[in-house]
């Protein structure tokens, strides 16, 4: 307590420059803190939805492949290839269904940027400076089969605000039921206390539309 109360006092002697000095030092030690624990998950999590949606559409097109196989050779009308045809039918409809479920997490590109600004109208005392896209970026290779693809759509924007706002921000994002992954967060302080944040977002897409603003 005493170690405590001897950093408020010390704190309170300090002049209005300096003070403003050691908030914004404490603001920008948060924020690194926050974004590269954040960074690091998201990243993580990124890389491995690209591998399970990249494996699941090899083994589609590997299905796909067989059942045009199995339709040349049902011409000579064997049970055998019948059966074996039947069962591709079924991995194929399961494999479709997963990617099906996956999809149904993803939030449509051109829905984003007009949900981002609802989250933000819940937010009276954060201001919206400056919104922009940068367009869709294939995650799979050239070469990979199939007509389906996975895109990632990058959205940047830019707020002015108190510093705890835009984390409870971040926060009713991060309670959405779709995914969204952080690419960047930068703080600058210009007119204490008040901070200009930028934050880039980014959702994954099957489609490769650009994001509606």
């Amino acid at each position: 307590m005493n170690s405590w109360n001897s950093l408020v006092n010390r704190f309170a002697s300090l002049q209005r420059r300096e003070r403003v000095v050691v908030w914004v030092a404490g603001l920008v030690a948060i924020a690194m803190a926050w974004y590269f624990l954040v960074a690091e998950q998201t990243l993580a999590r990124e890389k491995r939805l690209g591998s399970q949606a990249q494996s699941l559409e090899q083994q589609l097109a590997g299905f796909e492949s067989q059942l045009q196989l199995y339709r040349e050779q049902t011409a000579s009308g064997t049970d055998q290839v019948t059966a074996r045809l039947n069962e591709v039918r079924q991995r194929s409809a399961a494999v479709q269904s997963q990617i099906d479920d996956y999809a149904a997490e993803l939030i449509s590109p051109t829905e984003m940027a007009r949900l981002l600004e609802r989250v933000l109208a819940r937010r009276a005392t954060l201001e919206l400076r400056h919104l922009a896209n940068h367009g869709a970026e294939d995650l799979l290779p050239g070469d990979v089969p199939g007509e389906q693809r996975l895109y990632r759509h990058r959205f940047e924007m830019e707020l002015e605000g108190p510093y705890l706002e835009v984390l409870a921000y971040l926060e009713d994002l991060e309670g959405l039921p779709w995914r969204l992954y952080w690419q960047a967060i930068e703080i600058e302080t210009d007119k204490y206390p008040r901070n200009r944040v930028r934050i880039e977002v980014a959702t994954l897409s099957l489609h490769e539309e650009w994001i509606g603003v």
